[in-house]
């Protein structure tokens, strides 16, 4: 059996309206935000002019994503043991959902690049220093988000736990309220496909909590995440979106490059009025710095010769790494 229209249209809108929440969290984001990256990294990037967002569920820690798993599981776990006023359908939902929820099934693919709100943080030049040094690109997105060739979101990640916790119950008590609403009408003719067509949207609804939530220890490192959200089913979808894939210590790792040459381009015509969007770059502490810093200040002047490229130098000492 298909849900009725007025149900369909019930979970529709509770998923608008969470969404339309969320992002509030991650509006206005700051004027500047650093990708830190190596010396092969940065070259690839501004010789390109593209980005390379990774698939989420091969993140380097996959720890990241299991600590917000066990959260929200932990809570709905602790919502079907408190309540003594669930209805039948609600702990159904709730015993459903809470060991299977899953934003990456259903073809979904979360792509991710990180970014950082401070350019020279200590603890991010030492994961760099086997390689000589690293650099901080600082890319103001005010225009360039949308000159990207492909529809993107920045999310900041949330540390704190207790409000963690907070979302987490809040997205559940709005998930049970529809449930609520929709079994008093004429859910009960339609359990089954509408418990299923809620919990899938509950899977997309938590998803945006699983990539922004990070354990608190890891705070210092003040991180947003440039996301492009796509779908990839290649059976039975000819125009599906297939990433590219690189190699990472014996893994295949897919991946999704985001063009930003849109923004170059429109930079050097004046009648549009936007910035370079890349306003700052950070090198980090490194024995070469001086000669870098003539060599990358050519780099970019050969993507826009009519700025004057802001380039700074780390003052951390290299023995400090």
């Amino acid at each position: 059996m298909v849900i009725s229209d007025n149900s369909k249209s019930a979970i529709d809108a509770l998923l608008q309206s969470v969404m339309k929440d969320w992002e509030k969290l991650h509006d206005p984001y700051p004027n500047i935000l650093y990708h830190y990256t190596s010396a092969e990294g940065l070259l690839g990037i501004l010789s390109n002019k593209n980005f390379h967002l990774t698939d989420l569920r091969y993140v380097n820690d996959f720890s990241e994503l299991q600590y917000s798993r066990e959260l929200i599981e932990s809570r709905l776990t602790a919502r079907l043991e408190d309540s003594k006023v669930l209805s039948g359908a609600e702990r159904q939902f709730i015993n459903g959902n809470r060991h299977s929820f899953d934003p990456f099934q259903f073809s979904n693919a979360v792509y991710s690049m990180s970014f950082c709100e401070e350019g020279n943080l200590l603890s991010q030049w030492r994961g760099y220093r086997r390689g000589g040094g690293g650099y901080a690109l600082g890319i103001d997105f005010f225009h360039a988000l949308r000159l990207l060739d492909k529809p993107c979101s920045l999310r900041k990640i949330v540390y704190n736990r207790q409000d963690q916790l907070n979302y987490i119950d809040l997205l559940i008590d709005r998930f049970l309220t529809t449930l609520r609403a929709e079994f008093e009408n004429d859910g009960q003719n339609q359990a089954d496909d509408f418990m299923r067509e809620m919990s899938e949207a509950f899977s997309r609804a938590v998803g945006e909590l699983i990539f922004c939530f990070k354990h608190p220890d890891f705070v210092e490192e003040r991180e947003w995440r440039l996301v492009h959200f796509a779908r990839f089913k290649p059976t039975t979808d000819r125009n599906s979106q297939s990433p590219e894939f690189r190699t990472f210590e014996g893994n295949v790792i897919p991946y999704a490059i985001v063009s930003f040459d849109r923004a170059i381009e429109v930079s050097r015509d004046d009648s549009f009025g936007y910035g370079f969007p890349i306003v700052e770059l950070m090198i980090g502490p490194t024995i070469s710095a001086e000669l870098n810093l003539d060599s990358v200040t050519a780099l970019i002047l050969s993507m826009n010769p009519d700025i004057s490229p802001n380039i700074r130098q780390s003052g951390i000492p290299l023995r400090w790494l």
